[in-house]
């Protein structure tokens, strides 16, 4: 099996007759053992272990809030790149990329380039998925004007852009809109 060697996610490492999964390694439907992450494969006795070559530098787990810059927007989905924990509030070093699935009435109510307040709903096998939909405090904290990039100014439940008067109605805005998250003293 070649222990010390690099395997990729889903790669077979044995059966379940021979090892024991550890960290990082899963067990089908059929039996078959199988890495999580893409990383260094190590064998303890019977049990086998993936040593991630990257791993998360502040694990994220379900229900964290995280602040998030959304990316890309495709048809079933948001791409985003996660930026800071929420509580405490702590930025990452290396931004990690997770998405919000579309889904949900709430979790369309995002543009590209917002900056976002949303929970983790899911973090395994290093696929970090979100969401804004529920919880009053998330949604978009910051946001520009589609027409003039110019950041939005929060008027009761409507964005508005100060330099076009263009009214932004398609967001689900955060209490926290219009502050600096980089300021936090927590």
């Amino acid at each position: 099996m070649g222990e010390g060697r690099v395997v990729i996610p889903g790669e077979k490492l044995g059966v379940i007759e021979e090892f024991v999964p550890g960290e990082n390694v899963y067990v089908n439907g059929r039996g078959c053992l199988r890495s999580e992450a893409l990383g260094v494969l190590r064998i303890t006795r019977n049990k086998v272990h993936v040593s991630p070559i990257r791993s998360l530098e502040i694990p994220l787990k379900f229900g964290e809030l995280v602040l998030a810059e959304v990316w890309v927007s495709e048809t079933a989905r948001f791409i985003v790149k996660i930026v800071a924990r929420w509580h405490p509030f702590k930025l990452l070093t290396n931004p990690v990329s997770g998405w919000i699935m579309k889904d949900e009435e709430e979790n369309k109510l995002i543009r590209v380039g917002d900056l976002i307040l949303a929970k983790v709903e899911s973090a395994l096998y290093n696929q970090i998925i979100l969401s804004i939909a529920g919880g009053k405090e998330l949604g978009v904290i910051y946001a520009k004007c589609l027409k003039c990039s110019v950041p939005l100014k929060k008027l009761g439940n409507t964005l508005v852009c100060p330099s076009c008067e263009s009214i932004h109605l398609d967001r689900k805005i955060s209490p926290y809109y219009g502050t600096n998250p980089f300021s936090r003293g927590e």
